[in-house]
């Protein structure tokens, strides 16, 4: 795991990808099996800096801790859109118009000028515990209704878990 309030690392670079289980461990599928390191920002950073960190093939989530480690909240690519998107266009999507140029991009990237990580990042939802299984997992990602979970021991993030990992290894213990 990279340090607290350091430069998240690459997605790319620090991806493993999903676990597919082999037939005789298909029962024992574990969030540790799943899950890959996880991109990790202070609540202090600023949120400018998320542009980076989700920049080309960047994470699905960024986890949010406390210099200690312990998981504050998640930001997922949904949460980063919600804030950069005005609320005028979401309510009129014809008004995006107004934003369809050069300038409009800028407009959207000065929504973050000031604001913190933590302003961005959703604190409501469940994480997983390495050690919890296939179904557990399964069970937290849709009780989330998010695109990821963090999986955390003893209060530390210790990984993602996404849900492009978690069907291919759900549908291949139902076979």
């Amino acid at each position: 795991m990279n340090p607290v309030g350091s430069r998240p690392i690459p997605w790319h670079a620090s991806r493993r990808g999903p676990t597919v289980p082999h037939p005789e461990r298909r029962d024992h599928v574990k969030a540790r099996d799943l899950m890959s390191r996880a991109a990790v920002m202070h609540p202090d950073d600023p949120a400018e800096d998320l542009i980076l960190a989700f920049d080309g093939l960047g994470p699905v989530a960024v986890a949010v801790a406390n210099p200690d480690g312990h998981l504050l909240g998640l930001v997922t690519r949904l949460d980063l859109l919600r804030v950069l998107l005005p609320p005028y266009v979401r309510e009129d999507p014809a008004l995006a118009r107004v934003l369809d140029d050069e300038d409009g991009t800028w407009a959207l990237r000065r929504r973050l000028q000031g604001r913190r990580v933590r302003h961005v990042a959703n604190v409501r939802g469940p994480a997983v515990a390495p050690e919890d299984t296939l179904i557990k997992v399964t069970s937290a990602l849709v009780e989330s209704e998010r695109s990821a979970i963090p999986v955390v021991a003893d209060g530390i993030v210790v990984g993602v878990i996404v849900a492009d990992d978690v069907l291919p290894a759900l549908l291949a213990a139902c076979r």
